[in-house]
């Protein structure tokens, strides 16, 4: 195997990657409500830009579907907690 090979299936494996990264963000917050008691509000937000994320394609050699992609992972989601300690 050449070093072109090596370096083209390195940047298609990068390329993947970053397209199928997912952007998340989380917040938390804590506020004390009297002595040792404490609240603490959290939200984390998954696929904040809301790309696509693709699954798998058929990987079944010989057929027409060979290498298509007919479904896609959840779209955007939030998540929200609320934890009370005492």
């Amino acid at each position: 195997m050449t070093a072109s090979t090596l370096l083209t299936r390195a940047r298609a494996a990068l390329a993947i990657f970053l397209l199928t990264a997912v952007c998340a963000a989380a917040q938390t917050n804590t506020a004390e409500i009297s002595g040792e008691r404490q609240s603490q509000f959290r939200w984390e937000l998954f696929s904040a830009l809301n790309r696509v994320n693709f699954d798998l394609p058929s990987r079944t050699f010989g057929t027409p579907n060979f290498g298509r992609i007919f479904s896609a992972k959840a779209p955007r989601e939030i998540q929200l907690g609320l934890k009370l300690t005492f």
